[in-house]
């Protein structure tokens, strides 16, 4: 498989433990200052990594629902979500959801033209809130 098609966590552990290698050999070479360096680069490489298996598995919870699109941001906390259910705009969707579902959303037709079948999500929460908000959608949605 070549590095473009491997998924970014994949990408992020090679790079982890390539980094845990390089603070090892460091550190046998009494070089502790750059090996406790890399040590800490290796932290956060790891703490990067568990976000992105977080937003993961976020967007994975909302694309599991019918007529549900969601596509990762990078970089924001701020996600489009496309809903397509028949007779329903982005208006009408946002207000379904908040009286049945108790989930948040921005309609996409405030932001101009070309979001009518979007609605603007924030993120910016717990996973386990996200996935239960994703849980109560699907609920919703499907009584549609």
């Amino acid at each position: 498989m070549s590095a473009v098609a491997r998924p970014s966590f994949l990408v992020g552990y090679g790079l982890t433990l390539r980094s845990m290698e390089k603070a090892a050999a460091l550190e046998k070479e009494n070089r502790l200052g750059e090996a406790a360096a890399t040590y800490l680069q290796a932290h956060e490489q790891r703490k990067q990594l568990r976000a992105i298996a977080e937003v993961e598995k976020q967007f994975a919870a909302l694309n599991a629902i019918d007529g549900v699109e969601a596509v990762a941001p990078e970089g924001a906390f701020y996600a489009w979500v496309r809903i397509q259910k028949k007779d329903m705009d982005s208006f009408a969707l946002c207000n379904y959801l908040l009286e049945e579902a108790l989930v948040v959303g921005v309609p996409g037709e405030a932001y101009g033209k070309g979001g009518q079948e979007c609605i603007r999500f924030s993120f910016a929460t717990a996973l386990d809130g996200l996935l239960e908000a994703a849980d109560r959608m699907k609920l919703a949605l499907d009584r549609l």
